[in-house]
Parts: C-alpha cells; sequence; structure tokens
C-alpha cells in the first residue's frame, strides 16, 4: 500500500501524526532503532493486511477454527488462503478478524 493511502486511511480516525518517514531503511527492527536512536527493544513491528470477498448465500462459521467454511463443492481446495493467514498470524502472536458486511443481495467479509 502507498503511502498516501496509508495517511489517508489514518487521518480518517486522526491519526496521520502517527506515521513517521525516515531517509533511511526502517524494513527490520534492527535498522528501525538505528534510524529513531533507540534500543532494537523498544521497537514493535507490525503487519497488517485486508482482504475482501463478495459471496451471496449463507455464511457458516469452522466451530474450531473460528473461520468461514467454504461453500465450494471441492472444500479441500478452497478457504485455504484464510487457513494460511490465520497460521501465520499465530505464528508471530497475533490473530485475524473477520466482519461480516450485508450489502442486500450480497455480503462481504474481510
Amino acid at each position: 500500500m502507498a503511502i498516501e493511502k496509508v495517511k489517508a486511511y489514518f487521518r480518517e480516525y486522526g491519526m496521520e501524526e502517527r506515521i513517521r518517514e525516515f531517509d533511511v531503511s526502517s524494513a527490520t527492527v534492527e535498522l528501525a532503532a538505528k534510524a529513531l536512536h533507540c534500543e532494537p527493544q523498544r521497537i514493535a513491528k507490525t503487519l497488517s493486511f485486508m482482504v475482501e470477498n463478495d459471496f451471496s448465500g449463507e455464511i457458516i462459521f469452522d466451530s474450531e477454527t473460528g473461520l468461514p467454511i467454504s461453500s465450494k463443492e471441492d472444500r479441500k481446495l478452497h478457504g485455504l488462503g484464510m487457513e494460511n493467514m490465520q497460521r501465520c498470524a499465530k505464528k508471530y502472536m497475533g490473530d485475524i478478524d473477520i466482519t461480516i458486511h450485508d450489502m442486500g443481495d450480497r455480503k462481504k467479509f474481510n
């Protein structure tokens, strides 16, 4: 996502001032600490992804994973992306959040 989009999104929530831009790389914890002149322990790196999926009909969630169950016939080949995102998030002490938006005859979840 381009920095302008991030700024616009943060601006909607009054958080634009939280963005810091550097002339040097801050891609890793060590580089960010160097750019901010602080100890690496003071750096918390966060990744955030927004995924949207349109669907019609009813959505059913798996009680074990909390993820939507695919309505496709071959369920072993569908829904893997959500499972992978959840697995990766949990590996790094994170999680995923699913929100359903009812748009009349269609629904969207992200």
